[in-house]
């Protein structure tokens, strides 16, 4: 499960909590299109309320990379596991991105 609900006072809490019912609903119309053509990198915690992560795969054609990283949905965004993060973010534009695109002109 996501952690952090006891840090919230109430008004926060209800406020986290109107945003997910609101989530909620626009979930419940979405229908998705066809798969499009793009690769994803997926970067999750390893501690995760989330669904399996073979579901990306549904909804594009290209590669789908997982990237898990220790800690849970909050953790991940503070140090220090979010070195790892940006590590990984780094490494993974650096190889998505043309190399021209790192060039620097003398």
């Amino acid at each position: 499960a996501i952690g952090g609900w006891q840090e919230l006072d109430d008004p926060a809490l209800f406020d986290a909590l109107r945003r997910v019912m609101s989530y909620v609903g626009a979930l419940s119309v979405y229908e998705t299109g066809a798969p499009i053509a793009i690769n994803v990198e997926n970067f999750r915690a390893s501690v995760s309320a989330g669904k399996d992560d073979a579901e990306w795969e549904t909804f594009v054609t290209g590669r789908v990379r997982h990237h898990v990283l220790n800690g849970d949905h909050r953790s991940i965004l503070r140090p220090p596991i979010v070195d790892d993060l940006a590590s990984a973010l780094n490494e993974t534009l650096t190889d998505q991105l043309p190399k021209a695109f790192f060039q620097t002109g003398d």
